[in-house]
């Protein structure tokens, strides 16, 4: 367990204050979505819908918290062998197989699938389109919110 907060939820939480400080991560999200998922940044955006909404519980609890344990297995298996930005690319390859769904949902609705996909990700796909989308975005995407070498927030 210590080894998963040091690597993995300890970038964000303030060193200061120990509070939760999802702002990088809130940022990153918006820039992965509005690349990858154009379309779905746009929907997000006009229902006044914020990566925050989703991402304190899917990251403090690595996907616990919305996937059955035998999903979560697999996402560890691979989320453990990645550094931490790998959390994000996850995250955008969920909401690639969710966005047919959530493109045609209000806000309410939104909430309520987001926080109940148990059942709705392939997980092949979600591992491949994860390990594809890393491959594929400019480093200086990530670059500036993550020191690369240690997979910690800046």
């Amino acid at each position: 367990m210590k080894q998963i907060h040091v690597n993995y939820l300890r970038p964000f939480i303030e060193r200061e204050t120990t509070n939760l400080n999802f702002r990088y991560s809130s940022l990153l999200m918006s820039r992965l979505t509005a690349f990858f998922l154009p379309t779905l940044n746009n929907h997000f955006a006009s229902l006044n819908f914020m990566h925050d909404f989703y991402l304190v519980q899917w990251f403090m609890t690595l996907f616990a918290h919305i996937l059955p344990l035998n999903q979560v297995q697999q996402i560890w298996t691979y989320l453990f062998s990645e550094k931490v930005e790998f959390l994000f690319f996850i995250t955008v390859a969920i909401l690639m197989q969710l966005e047919s769904t959530l493109l045609s949902l209000d806000l309410t609705q939104t909430l309520g699938l987001i926080n109940n996909i148990a059942g709705m990700i392939n997980m092949k796909k979600l591992v491949s389109d994860a390990n594809r989308l890393i491959k594929i975005t400019p480093h200086s995407f990530i670059a500036g919110d993550f020191q690369i070498s240690t997979g910690s927030l800046q």
